[in-house]
């Protein structure tokens, strides 16, 4: 394309402005071999100069587009799909002067962007660029749906001498996806062809190894095959030294690779000492040394004080070497402890509980041991509570409701509990379980029940009562989620003997949150009635209560002895000639009944709770 602008000479000097631009484009001419086009000149969609299109149908025309994927990284020839009309659209390359009787090869590279619609692709040549010229058929590509580039060449030999013209049909039916072409190569057809098909199966890939298989010319090189690899993507040369020469099956193993690592391949036919193809392409990268780790993950919490390790296996290596340390690139609890080849390791030794610590775990092989391995960390869970087993049980002291003696609990640091016998029927889904105990009360019913605390992350529990003793418990009751409280839990137990001891374990349902709840055992039986409020009132009264040690006698003046008998009527302490201070620090948790022997024979009966 030229561009021309005029202006005036009106002598001495004086000229006027220039006029215009007018331009004008000279036509294309015939070109010779090689011919090459990368279609890399363009602006798309537009075609490249001296190149045409034919839409010989009533779908789409050939665009360019760059696909930035499907093996094509640059930009190509497009066919965008019509949703309701076929293509038949063609494209023509420039005239191409060719001489009779000469084999030539065209070669160019193909592909779609799906695996579900299927494209379609012929390739003819002819002396005019129009479709009814294309009258030399070279290939057919009736089912285009890989989603990726693929490589094809063709060697034809034209009868006559003259400019022709070679033609891209898509010829795809409708509403179907993209169709790309690109890196049209037409020149003279080698003396000695190059392979095909060069893939590096990923299934072949380990750490150091990798295998690159390829597809043998028409004729089989006579001397084989040379091969060129390097980390670097520096094409070889025709006189580049091969890495591997005189190769004479279509598939070689590549030792000692990098892990991690991106290689460059190619690979070129020897067909005599001095005659060798074109150096054919590919890359691969290695897969790391380093083992994919899939326990404990980065940063976990609440992780057991003897951890499991565990990993997915790195083909080819000889065994595993893991470090353990308090702190970041330490490994002062275990410095590269070889554990064998296996894919799952768990510590003999417990840690400590509530610790952050860090670990690498690393491959090794008769040469080497993996290099810049992730560190990940993980912190131990916090000790586990008294009550975490059966025998470390709290006694709970019945109230009248649920709120009157309720506990403020927490299973943090709590484990799975020992006891086989303590099962909980109604919902086996349970974890870290904490024990409680209580002395069922003279009506001989009870109720213990869950419910939550604001802010914590426990909210399902599953409840267990139990009659016997640890180790040999008997389930009397289970609940999952009858509490009034969300899912929280209650059991309702009625006829028991009074006096008897009760053993509850509280599991929590989720598996992985621990966080505080409330737990209490109650019966209306033990609120107090209007007359006894009435009476206290009237008479000596006893405070506070409930107590902890001390039990105060607010007149004592008149006082003979003090009765302490249990809810069970078991007498437990006898006080004569009390002071105004009883101390009761020896007795157990629970509800007592303290009878004060007045010196003139009357009696007065106090309900009190120890605490």
């Amino acid at each position: 394309t030229y561009y021309v602008w005029v202006r005036s000479n009106c002598g001495s000097g004086s000229t006027s402005s220039w006029a215009g631009p007018l331009s004008f484009t000279t036509a294309c001419t015939s070109t010779s071999v090689p011919y090459v086009q990368d279609f890399e000149s363009v602006t798309t969609p537009a075609l490249p100069s001296c190149t045409s299109s034919e839409n010989a149908g009533t779908g789409n025309n050939w665009t360019t587009s760059s696909p930035a994927g499907y093996g094509f990284t640059t930009k190509a020839l497009t066919y965008l799909y019509n949703f309701s009309n076929d293509a038949n659209a063609w494209f023509y390359t420039q005239g191409i002067n060719l001489t009779a009787g000469v084999s030539y090869r065209i070669k160019y590279t193909y592909g779609n962007n799906s695996t579900t619609y299927v494209e379609k692709l012929k390739v003819a040549y002819g002396t005019s660029a129009n479709n009814a010229s294309m009258t030399n058929a070279l290939a057919d590509h009736p089912s285009i749906n890989t989603a990726t580039a693929a490589t094809n060449f063709v060697d034809f030999t034209p009868t006559a001498s003259g400019v022709y013209y070679f033609g891209f049909n898509a010829y795809s039916v409708s509403n179907q996806y993209n169709l790309y072409v690109d890196d049209i190569n037409i020149n003279i057809t080698p003396t000695c062809s190059e392979p095909s098909a060069v893939t590096v199966p990923a299934a072949t890939l380990t750490y150091n190894s990798a295998v690159v298989n390829w597809t043998a010319p028409n004729p089989v090189p006579a001397n084989g095959y040379d091969v060129y690899y390097s980390t670097t993507n520096t094409a070889p040369t025709a006189t580049t030294t091969p890495t591997i020469s005189g190769l004479t099956a279509t598939t070689t193993t590549l030792p000692n690779l990098a892990s991690a690592t991106a290689y460059y391949f190619w690979v070129r036919s020897s067909c005599s000492a001095s005659d060798q193809s074109i150096w054919v392409p590919v890359t691969f990268t290695t897969k790391s040394f380093c083992p994919a780790v899939t326990a404990p993950s980065a940063a976990a919490t609440n992780v057991s004080v003897t951890p499991t390790f565990t990993w997915t296996a790195v083909t080819g290596v000889s065994g595993y070497k893991l470090s353990i340390g308090t702190s970041a690139g330490a490994s002062n609890i275990m410095n590269a402890q070889d554990l064998g080849n296996v894919t799952s390791y768990t510590l003999p030794t417990a840690l400590s509980y509530n610790t952050t610590y860090y670990y690498t775990l690393n491959a090794y092989d008769a040469m080497s041991t993996s290099q810049g391995c992730s560190e990940r960390s993980f912190t131990t869970a916090p000790p586990p509570p008294a009550n975490d087993e059966c025998s470390g049980a709290i006694a709970l002291t019945p109230g009248g409701t649920f709120a009157q003696n309720a506990v403020t609990a927490t299973n943090s640091g709590a484990t799975a509990t020992s006891d086989a016998t303590a099962t909980h029927s109604c919902q086996t889904t349970g974890y870290r379980d904490v024990w409680y105990s209580v002395v069922v009360p003279a009506s001989g019913n009870i109720t213990i029940e869950t419910q939550s605390v604001s802010g914590s992350n426990v909210t399902d529990t599953v409840l267990g009562v139990y009659s016997g003793s640890c180790g040999a418990l008997t389930q009397i009751g289970c609940d999952d989620d009858s509490s009034s409280d969300g899912n929280f839990s209650l059991v309702a137990l009625t006829g028991l003997t009074p006096g008897s001891t009760l053993m509850v374990g509280v599991w929590n349902y989720s598996s992985t949150t621990t966080g505080q709840f409330k737990v209490s055992a109650y019966d209306a039986s033990l609120v107090l009635s209007t007359n006894e409020v009435k009476d206290a009132k009237n008479n000596i009264k006893v405070y506070p209560n409930p107590f902890s040690d001390i039990l105060n006698i607010s007149d004592v003046a008149n006082v003979k002895n003090v009765l302490v008998t249990d809810i069970a009527g078991r007498l437990v302490k006898t006080i004569a000639n009390p002071t105004s201070e009883l101390h009761l620090g020896e007795l157990k948790q629970g509800m007592y009944l303290v009878t004060l022997e007045m010196k003139d024979g009357s009696k007065q009966t106090i309900k009190t709770i120890k605490k």
